[in-house]
């Protein structure tokens, strides 16, 4: 169990317990429940008030971190920031083929000095001031597990600025006022919570990403509706073939069967593809060498579905599992493949970053390419 550290004497001044009289001569009382308190400073326990009827409770030891809160603020009043932290903040958009993101940031500066409020609670603002152009600023100080007593607007009329600090976790170094200052300094941090738009950068930005989310959905749109024609003309070329089978008259079916099969019999052993696995029979193979260096090749899974495979030596694919992002494909470790259910989101990523192209039924082709 934690004990207060710090309490209040008769002026109400911030007292730690390394700096006041040992027992109840401290003259210190509870900042939660205004009790009066001994200072225990003993050879083996931590140092801490305690108070003289023993009724220790939770919410006091959180009276004596909203006076660790209280010493930020006398510090931040004798050192005020006047100059700011530059604001960023990542905007992110999605497509159907990935995810974008932009960076803005930009610095502020101070054109009205800081106008101080005496005894703000937790969740309110210490003091005010403003930046260029015209815009209030308000300053925070909070643990950073009381961040989220902040009231944030959106669309933000004001910025925010808040003095963050860490709770501390060994209050071993908090028995003297001295230690505590040093830990506030060495624990803390200014940062924007909230900003405006003085310069229409998000804004920019926010339209910047629209625009490529739009050319994605456009690039989606022209590759399906290629990859629909190829299958058109796929099928369209297997009607010929059969209506030109039925064309033929039995004693010539007979005779070129015959002859299918003599040059069946005659041609080459099927050939395997183990780094290929479940691929379907006379599926195509798309060949991608990358800008990179790396390879891949795309075919078609008897079961449905596409794998993306690895192409090169053990050296050259090492790492495979990793080098591509989610939006291509799930990762079959067991199989040494990507899996993915379309083929459009792989196809996109690819021809962002190709180098050589190929497809073929015969991945020997791709050899040295």
């Amino acid at each position: 169990m934690s004990h207060l550290f710090a309490a209040l004497d008769a002026d109400g001044q911030i007292r730690f317990v390394g700096d006041v009289p040992r027992g109840a001569g401290c003259g210190c009382f509870c900042p939660a429940c205004l009790s009066p308190l001994v200072a225990k400073q003993g050879e083996r326990n931590e140092w801490h008030f305690a108070h003289e009827a023993g009724q220790e409770r939770p919410e006091c030891l959180v009276g004596a971190l909203n006076l660790l809160r209280n010493l930020a603020i006398e510090h931040l009043r004798a050192r005020p920031p006047t100059t700011l932290p530059a604001f960023r903040t990542l905007l992110r958009r999605s497509s159907p083929i990935r995810d974008h993101r932009q960076d803005v940031s930009w610095t502020a500066d101070l054109t009205q000095g800081w106008q101080w409020t005496a005894g703000a609670p937790r969740g309110a603002p210490v003091a005010s001031a403003g930046i260029d152009p015209g815009i209030p600023v308000e300053l925070y100080v909070e643990s950073a597990d009381g961040m989220q007593a902040i009231d944030i607007q959106d669309p933000p009329d004001r910025a925010i600025l808040v003095f963050v600090f860490a709770p501390p976790q060994d209050f071993t170094q908090l028995r003297h006022r001295d230690q505590a200052l040093r830990f506030i300094e060495a624990n803390s941090n200014l940062r924007w919570v909230q900003m405006p738009d003085l310069h229409g950068q998000i804004q920019k930005a926010q339209e910047e990403l629209h625009d490529l989310v739009r050319q994605d959905e456009e690039e989606l749109q022209r590759l399906q509706l290629e990859h629909q024609r190829e299958a058109g003309r796929r099928w369209a070329g297997i009607h010929a073939r059969l209506h030109h089978r039925q064309d033929v008259r039995p004693s010539q079916q007979a005779t070129l069967s015959r002859k299918a099969g003599e040059h069946d019999r005659a041609a080459e052993p099927i050939k395997t593809h183990p780094w290929a696995p479940e691929y379907k029979p006379n599926t195509q193979f798309k060949f991608f060498r990358l800008r990179d260096g790396s390879a891949w090749v795309l075919y078609n899974l008897i079961n449905g579905g596409h794998g993306i495979a690895p192409w090169g030596t053990p050296d050259e694919v090492d790492g495979w599992d990793e080098a591509l992002p989610p939006s291509v494909g799930t990762v079959d470790a067991n199989a040494g493949i990507y899996r993915t259910g379309e083929a459009m989101s792989a196809i996109l990523f690819f021809n962002q970053q190709v180098a050589v192209l190929r497809t073929s039924r015969d991945p020997s082709e791709f050899t040295g390419l």
